[in-house]
């Protein structure tokens, strides 16, 4: 918590971000009706030296034109200068954001997309916001995803609001990314287990059963998964006699919301997975 109210006390006294917030959406309107690519970036093209600091290709998306993406830009030159870009490639004079930075605006620009706070673009949601985070910079996912995890956590209302906010990520994430998820998704299990509060680390089979419903004929993933799941609970701050109904509860434990998950409606055989 304390780390979200740094964020946002070094956002409110960086010049200019209120307004940079406030044109986010009004900078994204006009590019589209001029025509104009301010932060394009064309075709896939190769990164040299591979994986620095894109990953093995550039990202084809076009920023302007994308309300999420043109949020956390404007999220990253708010806290750290107008000279750090998302594009790809780096227009001349600007440098790419540190792991740090960028997952500090990532953090950010969810808070503020969670609480509703005046500024965010229209388009720009949870489920979006995530998967075009995630997507920008493919070799930091660990370190973005559990940034968003976290940052849902710290901003919902209430534990059962996190939950449900939780649950729509994992949704998302696994729609956006299905062949990446079991490399995504045990960081929202991490970050949900390490929390203090019993509603949120009791919380991972639910996460568990809404990401394996969206991949539920891919056995590796499904089993992947289920995996990473079982571990987080293991090293979650629960009580043992709390782990213990994380796996077992008739009604809210791993085993009842596999079971009553479409990888077991849909497909009994992957139940063993």
């Amino acid at each position: 918590m304390n780390s979200l109210k740094k964020l946002r006390a070094a956002a409110a006294s960086s010049r200019g971000f209120r307004s940079l917030r406030q044109s986010v959406f009004g900078g994204v309107v006009l590019a589209s009706m001029l025509g104009v690519h301010v932060y394009g970036q064309g075709q896939y093209y190769p990164v040299t030296p591979p994986g620095a600091p894109y990953g093995a290709t550039y990202n084809p998306v076009v920023i302007d034109s994308d309300p999420d993406l043109s949020y956390l830009q404007f999220t990253v030159q708010g806290l750290y200068g107008a000279n750090v870009s998302l594009q790809v490639p780096l227009p001349t004079g600007s440098v790419a954001p540190t792991t740090a930075q960028y997952t500090a605006a990532v953090t950010l620009s969810m808070h503020y997309t969670v609480t509703g706070t005046p500024g965010v673009p229209p388009g720009v949601t949870l489920e979006s916001l995530a998967a075009e985070a995630i997507a920008w910079r493919p070799a930091d996912r660990a370190a973005t995803t559990t940034a968003i995890a976290q940052s849902i956590i710290q901003s919902s209302a209430t534990p059962a609001a996190a939950v449900s906010n939780l649950n729509v990520l994992s949704d998302a994430l696994a729609k956006a990314q299905p062949t990446l998820i079991d490399s995504i998704i045990p960081n929202v299990f991490n970050a949900a287990g390490s929390n203090a509060d019993v509603t949120i680390a009791s919380s991972i089979p639910q996460l568990m059963a809404t990401t394996v419903g969206d991949i539920s004929t891919d056995t590796a993933r499904v089993g992947s998964v289920i995996s990473a799941g079982l571990t987080s609970i293991g090293n979650s701050t629960l009580t043992p006699a709390q782990k213990t109904a994380a796996f077992t509860d008739p009604s809210t434990g791993a085993v009842a919301a596999l079971l009553g998950s479409p990888v077991a409606n849909n497909n009994p055989v992957l139940i063993d997975a």
